[in-house]
């Protein structure tokens, strides 16, 4: 359920839940989390707009979901920073582990430093871990990405970065599609 206000010909959504039915222990609700890629790889263009840029687009206007971006190092935030750094994905699954996530997107363009350590601490979650990819289809990066998302029984979506003319609005309604499914 979205909360929802438009401004200015704006839609916005001002707080997200989640409802989550449990058999004979009734609804609760889902704080969902999403992890989104800051690394440098982030810098780099897709037609004539950044990653970074487009990825911040798109996941402005939720409110109520824990932002969390990482790099070589994670922060909870609003603000997605300029990319930096490499890609500690297991880094970053040690970090929100903390926070108990029942819910979580991750949103990446590609292999962390450690593929092997990455699937553990995503396995150790003890959560489907939902991945939106961004990048080539069929690369090394997007085979990573699957294998993460079936490990952990999460679902599992690329936005192919060849499809410039449509990347932004893929991307869109890709992390949409991801956190209401």
């Amino acid at each position: 359920m979205s909360e929802i206000q438009v401004s200015n010909n704006q839609l916005q959504v001002l707080k997200t839940k989640i409802i989550k039915y449990v058999p004979g222990h009734g609804v609760s609700e889902i704080q969902p989390f999403m992890l989104l890629d800051v690394s440098g790889s982030m810098i780099r263009s897709i037609g004539n707009q950044r990653k970074i840029d487009m990825l911040r687009s798109a996941v402005s206007g939720y409110k109520g979901i824990k932002q969390y971006v990482f790099s070589d190092r994670v922060t909870e935030t609003e603000y997605i920073p300029e990319p930096y750094g490499s890609t500690e994905l297991h880094t970053a699954f040690q970090y929100i582990s903390k926070a108990n996530p029942q819910k979580l997107l991750l949103v990446s363009d590609g292999l962390p430093d450690d593929p092997k350590i990455s699937i553990e601490t995503g396995k150790a979650l003890k959560i489907p871990i939902d991945v939106l990819y961004i990048g080539n289809s069929g690369d090394e990066g997007e085979q990573f990405m699957k294998q993460l998302a079936e490990v952990t029984g999460g679902k599992f979506m690329t936005i192919d970065t060849m499809e410039k003319d449509n990347f932004q609005k893929n991307l869109s309604d890709g992390i949409k599609f991801m956190l209401y499914a």
